[in-house]
């Protein structure tokens, strides 16, 4: 309901660093405090915004896909973007463990957010680059 306006408004390149500004949500996650129905609104506020961020970049990405890779090889370039993205994941898993263990839980969830959004500068660029444009039919 919210992708398709969004992509035909700015483009599936932009779209693109929208979603990736959107996955900032985690900041929001470590920075609850106060009253309890504070915390409950804003944890509720951050995973949605990193919902949709997430949301976002799977559909621009599979368009992307879709509108750039020739039919016959979609599977194999997807399953190799689905080990990269998914196959980290343990990965990620133990060293946000060791973090939370060692820095803390708070201080490791504000490294994590701060770890996202570092990812928005080189989306923006790439997309200012135009190296996220696809042609609309191939």
């Amino acid at each position: 309901m919210i992708t398709t306006p969004v992509s035909r408004r700015f483009g599936t390149t932009w779209t693109s660093v929208i979603a990736a500004i959107l996955l900032g949500g985690n900041l929001l996650i470590p920075l609850a405090g106060g009253p309890d129905l504070l915390v409950i609104a804003t944890i509720g506020l951050g995973q949605l915004l990193l919902g949709l961020g997430v949301v976002y970049l799977i559909i621009v990405r599979a368009t992307m896909l879709q509108r750039t890779v020739e039919p016959e090889m979609l599977g194999r370039v997807g399953s190799v973007i689905r080990l990269v993205e998914w196959g980290t994941g343990p990965l990620g898993g133990l060293v946000g463990g060791l973090l939370g263990a060692t820095l803390g839980l708070r201080p490791a969830l504000l490294l994590l957010g701060i770890g996202t959004l570092s990812a928005v500068p080189w989306v923006a660029i790439a997309a200012a680059r135009g190296h996220l444009t696809v042609p609309d039919e191939r």
